[in-house]
């Protein structure tokens, strides 16, 4: 129904970190988890304590540092702890609406090539008992819910246009929505649309909208300003409004989108900011130069493309279409020509390591990894690692991380190597487990640079490839090597991952204990501090709530 909003940064190395490196770390079955603070049948215990709002949650031994607190689902409680103190226990913040509808927007100071997103300036949305809250991701204390807006029927919301997540300003951040109209009837004409802005209190109305401004996208300048809104008309083509959201004008003719489908979702964007590569569902993907405010289709609808990055000018798409049709295009990145096939016939997805292009071919029962070097022109690629058939690799700055299937009377291996094929690391009886961010500054935009991939040893499998237990350490992403070590991984916990940014020496991750209707999702909590991985709480795992509170974590 919804994607993610304009201008987002493009963080599909961590969706790929996570495809291709966690295989069976997704939950399944049902039933009811136990309650916090019981071992109960699954064997796990979490012992996490139950504390009441307004106790703060532990002693924040964060020092100087401010206290940052995150958030997840129980149930249909919402639960909050703060980061970066080991003796803090989770604090119940009452119930909530509905599972899906939680919105994090968090602070982005600046664009382009280095792009800051700070999990200190976060500010979380949801809905709850009709009305929308907000809650801030840090303060000198437990932060409690704020009431958002007078909206008094937040619960039958029927759609919504996905939000600017990143924003200049967490405080005007919008949300438009969609209600049903006198009919009580959803997606019929008489709909109304409404906006809110996150900062409002419980005494402001919320600003009723047209069509075209719900399915508007804010276009902000590379320094934080408004320069207007990009809209893809319920009439069809493409319109700019200027910052007060008058004066329409055509910039490019367009197929007719639903509102549902009516977000421009950034894929990727020059150094500088003004160039941004979009997409725009059952449309294609356009080129927008935010200055002079034209618009350029380079690719036509059908199939799906994943932004690689861009380098020398070029933004580079791995694309597939279905008719098992899979290459890696090229655009000029001020969008001056449509795009152009630089490789083709690839057996599948494709990624970038800096200067590098990294994509795999078919070869017999293996997988041959090839780089090819952008910055030399005339280059031909080179064969740099042939893995298994079912083996798998991604990028994490300038180094393919590959994991070695277990062979039959084998071990998993996990290892990485240079771009350009030298210097390969291996860790055996290993996998790999999740990455790490840095907070604040991430260079290299769009992709949001992994500082540390998070490595299991010694886990025991089972027939399926699923893991338990083992010692999880992490691992210097521009090295390859052991940066430090987390020790043993609670007994009982199976198929975990870890994806959040190390904020104060700590991540975030969940695991599954379990199985069929006794399977529960169990959130996890790894410190650098005291080298330990701790549990926190467990719920049921069909529902997939994880961890709300962190930009690069959240669902």
């Amino acid at each position: 129904m919804c994607q993610r909003g304009m201008l987002a940064p493009a963080i599909q190395v961590s969706a790929l970190l996570l495809a291709l490196l966690l295989t069976a770390c997704g939950g399944g079955g049902g039933g009811g988890g136990n309650d916090a603070g019981s071992g109960g049948s699954n064997g796990v215990q979490t012992n996490p304590g139950g504390s009441t709002p307004g106790d703060g949650g532990g002693s924040g031994a964060q020092g100087s540092q401010p206290l940052v607190y995150d958030y997840w689902i129980n149930g249909a409680r919402l639960r909050s702890l703060v980061r970066g103190d080991s003796s803090a226990k989770p604090v119940d913040l009452g119930t909530y609406a509905n599972k899906s509808q939680f919105w994090l927007y968090t602070r982005q100071t600046t664009f382009g090539a280095n792009a800051e997103l700070d999990v200190r300036n976060s500010v979380l949305l949801y809905v709850a008992n009709n009305h929308f809250y907000r809650l801030a991701t840090a303060g000198s204390s437990q932060p409690q819910p704020v009431q958002v807006s007078s909206e008094g029927a937040a619960n039958s919301i029927c759609d919504w246009h996905d939000p600017l997540l990143y924003t200049p300003d967490n405080n005007g951040a919008v949300f438009r929505y969609r209600m049903p109209g006198a009919d009580g009837k959803c997606l019929t004409a008489d709909d109304e649309f409404r906006e809110i802005r996150i900062g409002m209190s419980a005494g402001d109305a919320p600003l009723t909208v047209g069509k075209e401004r719900f399915r508007a996208n804010q276009v902000f300048t590379a320094d934080g300003q408004l320069a207007g809104y990009l809209v893809a008309g319920s009439g069809g083509g493409i319109f700019w409004y200027d910052t007060g959201f008058a004066n329409p004008r055509q910039i490019a003719s367009s197929v007719t989108v639903a509102d549902a489908d009516s977000g421009f979702l950034l894929l990727a964007a020059s150094a500088d900011g003004r160039y941004r590569l979009l997409q725009l569902a059952t449309a294609g993907i356009y080129v927008l130069d935010v200055t002079t405010q034209q618009i350029n289709k380079v690719i036509d609808a059908g199939g799906s493309s994943v932004a690689m990055g861009f380098f020398g000018g070029r933004f580079y798409v791995y694309r597939s279409l279905g008719n098992g049709s899979k290459s890696i295009l090229q655009i000029p990145m001020d969008g001056s020509a449509v795009a152009s096939e630089l490789l083709g016939n690839l057996s599948g997805g494709a990624l970038m390591a800096g200067q590098y292009l990294i994509y795999p071919k078919l070869a017999g029962s293996n997988m041959e990894v090839y780089s090819l070097d952008l910055a030399s022109a005339g280059a031909t690629a080179r064969l740099i690692k042939t893995l298994g058939g079912s083996d798998q690799f991604t990028v994490g700055k300038n180094r393919i991380y590959y994991r070695m299937f277990p062979q039959t009377g084998g071990t998993s291996v996990a290892g990485s190597l240079n771009a350009d094929g030298s210097d390969d690391v291996q860790f055996g009886d290993a996998l790999w487990v999740g990455v790490g961010f840095h907070n604040g500054s991430q260079p290299a935009y769009p992709h949001l640079q992994v500082d540390s991939i998070y490595l299991a040893q010694g886990a025991s499998f089972t027939a399926t490839d699923g893991w338990q237990g083992g010692n999880l350490s992490w691992v210097d992403t521009a090295t390859g090597r052991v940066g430090g070590s987390f020790g043993v991984m609670p007994a009982g916990v199976s198929n975990f991952a870890f994806l959040s940014t190390d904020y104060a020496g700590m991540g975030l991750g969940v695991g599954y204990a379990g199985t069929g209707a006794n399977q529960i999702t169990l959130y996890l909590r790894a410190d650098r501090n005291t080298g330990k991985v701790s549990l926190v709480d467990q719920s049921p795992a069909d529902f997939g709530y994880f961890w709300k509170s962190d930009w690069s974590a959240a669902e």
